[in-house]
Parts: C-alpha cells; structure tokens; sequence
C-alpha cells in the first residue's frame, strides 16, 4: 500500500490516500501494519475501555494489536460504539437518557478549554438552544447563524420541532413586541418557559 498513516486525537488518519475507502481502513486495522488481528468481542471492548479509551495515549498502548483490535471493534459495532459514548456523556457528569440519543448527548456535553464559546470550536457539530427547544449545525462565517435539524445526523432519531415561533408568540401574547430588548420574564430566558406548558 502506498502512503503511510498517523495517529492523531481522533484515531488513525491515512495519509497520501484519497482512494482509500472504508474497505482499506478495515484492512490496515485489522492486519495492523502487518500484524494480523484477532477479532475483539463485545465483552472484551468493554473490558479494556478504562485502558484504551483514556487520552492521550501512550505509544507503548496504541502501537499494539490489542489496541487496534479494539478500535476496529468500535468501528464497526454499533452497539459498543454506542455505550462507549453514553459511557463519555457518564464521565462527563450528565445522563445520557436525558438526551434525545446518546450521540447528541455527546456533542451536548463537549467541553473545550480554548474555546469557552462552543460555536467556535471545531470539535462541536451540533449545537443546542434551550429557549427554542433548537437543534443546529453551527455555520462558522463569524456570526450566530446555524442550520437547523430535525433529526440526529448519527442515527437519525427525531428531535423536537423548534419552538422558536411559539417562544415570540407567547412573549407577543405577553406584551413584549421586541423580547431581545427588553427586560422579559427569566424562564424565557431558558428552556423553563415551553417545560411548564409541557413541551408544547
């Protein structure tokens, strides 16, 4: 095979080939660059993830067959990539059944030290707002503008519709008629408004 590959934050990043599809990711992690793999059961992905799942890692870790068993594991069991993520959201000090999926809970609980501000960072695809029930995709131009979803990206579970029209029209019904400007209630400042009319 031509062209190398390199560790980064992520995992395995090849290098030099753009032709290179799922099928070649699969073969260099399962031959792990010559040493071929012994394939990695649930029970054991699960056993070693206090061992492998910590970064950064060590080379002495990643640059073994037991640590590249366990990735291409990840890579192709849903299920264990899954409780890997909701066992991330756990660490992180949140439950991950209080989010629409575990992969929204995910990007939800990301925390970055170089940048405070969410929207900034590279790491964070999905963004959410409280007070519209919002789901988006943040749109980098500099801005606060974002695309948004209704449906997760990873696993495609509905999310909620926004409530962004219902949030002006009860602040309307209220007497605010410019809500950004003036002094509105504090549960508009959140998600306590739609939360006590029942998620409607």
């Amino acid at each position: 095979m031509a062209g190398h590959a390199q560790y980064g934050k992520g995992g395995w990043n090849c290098l030099d080939q753009p032709q290179m599809g799922n099928l070649g990711l699969t073969f260099l992690l399962r031959t792990c660059f010559g040493r071929r793999l012994l394939p990695m059961d649930c029970s054991d992905y699960r056993a070693n993830y206090a061992k492998f799942a910590k970064l950064p890692l060590g080379r002495e870790v990643w640059d073994t067959p037991e640590w590249t068993a366990w990735m291409d594991h990840f890579h192709h069991c849903t299920k264990c990539s899954d409780w890997h993520l909701a066992q991330r959201v756990s660490e992180r000090g949140h439950d991950p059944n209080s989010f629409p999926c575990v992969h929204i809970a995910e990007q939800l609980t990301h925390t970055c030290s170089k940048h405070p501000d969410l929207r900034e960072c590279p790491d964070v695809l999905i963004l959410y707002e409280p007070r519209f029930d919002e789901y988006s995709i943040p749109i980098r131009d500099g801005g606060l503008s974002g695309r948004c979803i209704r449906f997760c990206p990873w696993c495609g579970v509905r999310l909620p519709d926004s409530k962004r029209d219902r949030w002006f029209q009860e602040l309307e019904s209220l007497g605010y008629d410019d809500p950004f400007a003036q002094d509105i209630p504090e549960e508009y400042d959140s998600g306590k408004w739609h939360n006590l009319l029942g998620g409607r």
